[in-house]
């Protein structure tokens, strides 16, 4: 049984071989879970990002959504007011309904 530490020679890498290889990985590992991390981080924020800008844009020009997109799930809504202990103000009725 030939040890462990002489198969990398046997296939023909010396000890200094073995030791550049394994610098090399252990440095690369670390920067290339970055780049992944770093692509998906872009890929799943883009879009949203986009959409947000788009409603900044439609802010600074006055044209507010008013499609219902910010209203609460009325079931939800009434848990929330159960939990406070409140009645809705004018001020949850405008933008939550």
């Amino acid at each position: 049984m030939v040890p462990a530490a002489q198969k990398g020679r046997l296939a023909g890498w010396s000890e200094d071989q073995e030791k550049t290889v394994e610098k090399t990985i252990t440095k690369a590992v670390p920067v290339i879970g970055g780049v992944v991390s770093g692509a998906l981080t872009f890929v799943t924020f883009k879009p949203m990002g986009e959409r947000l800008a788009d409603v900044f844009t439609q802010n600074l020009k006055g044209e507010f959504a008013t499609d219902g997109a910010l209203e609460l799930n009325p079931e939800f809504a009434a848990t929330l007011d159960a939990e406070a202990g409140r009645a809705l103000t004018a001020w949850d009725r405008r933008y939550f309904g």
